[in-house]
Order: C-alpha cells, then structure tokens, then sequence
C-alpha cells in the first residue's frame, strides 16, 4: 500500500530539517525509518493509536460500551449508539489493518529510538469517551511495544516533561503535585487493570467508587 507523502511542518529543534515521513510500510527494512537526528529524542509524539489503530479494536464492541454511553449526554449518547449500531452491522470493524498495523509498527520503532511518546486520545472524536478512550490507548501503546510501565509515564511523567514540570508533578514523590488512581489490579502485570478504578484522590479529598460514579450519572 501506497501514501500520499505531502510537506509537513519541520521539527523546531532539529536544526530545521523535516522529521521523515513514509510511504511505502512493506517496501523498506525496519532500520530505513525514524528520525535520522539525535535531537528528535526531544520531539514528543502522541500517536493517539485507539483512534489510528480503531479497526483492531472499536470501541462498541466491548461488552461495557452499553454502560459508557448511559454515562454520555442525551444527544451524543443516542448519536453514538446509532453510529455504533450501524458499523456494528456492517462487520464491526474494518477488516483491513493495513494502516493500524503500521500506526503500531511505527510507534514501536520511535519507542526503540528514544522518542518520548505522550498518551493521547483526541476525545470525542471515533467514539472516545472522556477518561475512559485513555484505558484504550494505553493498551495500544502496549500492542506497540511499550512496557505497561512505559504506557503509564506516557500518561503521567511524558506530559510534566512536555510542559517542564517534571520537578513539579508526574511521579509520586514526596513535595511533588499528584492526583491518585487506586486499582484493584497491578497494570504492571496487565495494562488492562487501569480500568479497575476503585477510587481517587484528588485536592486531598478521597472518592470512592460509589462517589465516582455519582458524579458521571
């Protein structure tokens, strides 16, 4: 498969030259991609994979998607669940992973290089739901390549390094801004038990789940 390669902006510190795009995935050795200067170890990507990689797993086919919708506005809840519906008849989900096998194949290989990946999901856009599109793309980011340790900083220390705050907040230090996320299972062991959320702690004041709950219904 071929890709339309059009000028794209220039990597502001990479001495002005063009981060490379790419064109043909099958057609070059795994070596011949990526960025060919040290500096673009400073460039952050967030690929938002579960919006790129979708097809391979969409949203409205997981067996919670009817409770992600109750918890929706009235308006974008029923236009969700007619848009959903109908993709769900014609297949679920588009049987060519052409350009979401290569979304991971290259994230994974600017992972390898060094280059700080960010978790992002571009709510509300293919279906994402607040909070809950980001579980997604941390499970993308570890179908990339990405250690379930890895996807976590890429939602929490990536961002404080994008902003400079890293002194500041991202890791759970003493003296450091942090909010807290309390699972019932270890996402080191499975990135998929960030879902398990049992409660939070934010500005000093404990949420439970009865209490997170409340606030979305």
């Amino acid at each position: 498969m071929s890709l339309k390669v059009i000028s794209g902006p220039r990597c502001p510190k990479c001495k002005g030259k063009e981060v490379e795009r790419y064109g043909y995935l099958k057609s070059r050795g795994g070596s011949e991609y990526g960025c060919r200067s040290p500096e673009c170890k400073h460039v952050f990507v967030v690929p938002t994979l579960r919006l790129n990689a979708m097809a391979l797993h969409p949203p409205f086919s997981r067996t919670d998607w009817g409770e992600v919708l109750e918890k929706l506005p009235t308006d974008a809840a029923q236009d969700w669940s007619a848009a959903s519906a109908s993709r769900g008849s014609m297949g679920g989900q588009n049987t060519d992973t052409t350009f979401p096998d290569w979304s991971l194949f290259l994230v994974g290989l600017m992972h390898e290089a060094g280059v700080p990946i960010g978790a992002g999901t571009d709510t509300p856009i293919g279906f994402a739901a607040p909070g809950y599109s980001l579980h997604s793309e941390l499970e993308m980011l570890v179908r990339a390549g990405l250690s379930p340790m890895e996807a976590l900083r890429a939602a929490t220390l990536r961002p404080a390094e994008f902003f400079g705050l890293e002194s500041e907040m991202g890791t759970i230090e003493p003296g450091r801004l942090a909010d807290l996320v309390l699972l019932q299972g270890n996402p080191l062991d499975d990135i998929t038990h960030t879902r398990s959320v049992q409660a939070v702690v934010t500005k000093g004041q404990f949420l439970n789940r009865s209490a997170l709950d409340a606030l979305v219904r």
